[in-house]
């Protein structure tokens, strides 16, 4: 899809971080946006700067645990705009602790939202996107599901973006031929309000525990990733990384993967 302009772009969790950085560069890109939150307001903060800034932008409260709420967040696009081209699955969560601390609670949290809510938005969006093939799918993950942090509290975290990218990878695959692209976003660190997700825990999902924010978190900006993106789209990328410092993490995990295949080749010989 080498050209944006007058494009249809849905954004989940697009109120701020990540997702509001995608949106202002598909903006800029000449694409007509919506901004889909469970923080409405931060969500029609980010589609009155876009309108403000010249580009077409609504915005819509949307909850990614709620099937419902992503259907009707498809109608209320059709609606405004008549089509949609891009969907960009960003609502995410995260939570720290050892996995033997976790609660069912904790895991169903992340699961609902960072695997679940990505499957509903596709499941929703899908029939509109195979009608205005050319189309494209962006599904953000983490690097943390190819090279995780061992030694960060991740469990659950790293567990659900590792479902994410498998469901991402093959979900690329079985579109390719409908002239749909998708892309799997693998960040690194980047300032976002990622740490600060509990806000946003539903009480269905039990209590929460504070986490604090690590330095690291801030070593790139929303608005950097966006551009990448929009980069991605262009090419029909299949995945996006935002910097280099995570490639030791993976080839860590390709060393440990190698090792086992190493053994069976030397044992079956």
């Amino acid at each position: 899809m080498d050209d944006l302009r007058g494009k249809v772009a849905v954004v989940t969790g697009g109120g701020s971080g990540i997702g509001r950085g995608i949106a202002e560069a598909l903006a800029d890109a000449g694409a007509r946006l919506v901004i889909a939150d469970i923080e409405g307001l931060a969500a029609e903060a980010v589609a009155a700067l876009i309108r403000n800034a010249g580009h077409p932008a609504i915005a819509r409260r949307t909850d990614v645990t709620d099937a419902g709420d992503l259907e009707s967040l498809a109608e209320a696009t059709i609606e405004a705009f008549g089509s949609v081209h891009v969907l960009v699955n960003n609502a995410g969560v995260m939570t720290l602790g050892p996995l033997d601390e976790a609660t069912e609670a904790d895991w169903s949290w992340l699961f609902e939202v960072n695997v679940h809510g990505m499957v509903r938005g596709v499941r929703a969006f899908l029939p509109q996107l195979r009608a205005n093939a050319p189309a494209h799918i962006v599904n953000t993950i983490s690097m943390a599901s190819l090279g995780p942090r061992l030694d960060g509290e991740m469990g659950i975290y790293t567990a659900s973006k590792g479902a994410a990218l498998g469901f991402t990878e093959v979900l690329r695959a079985e579109l390719a031929g409908d002239g749909i692209g998708v892309t799997a976003v693998c960040p690194g660190p980047v300032s976002t309000r990622l740490y600060e997700a509990e806000r946003n825990r539903h009480e269905r999902f039990g209590a929460g525990r504070g986490m604090d924010t690590p330095a690291r978190a801030h070593r790139q900006q929303p608005d950097e990733v966006g551009a990448m993106v929009v980069d991605a789209i262009r090419r029909n990328a299949g995945y996006v990384f935002t910097d280099l410092d995570s490639r030791g993490r993976i080839e860590e995990r390709a060393a440990r993967i190698n090792e086992g295949l190493d053994y069976l080749e030397q044992s079956s010989a």
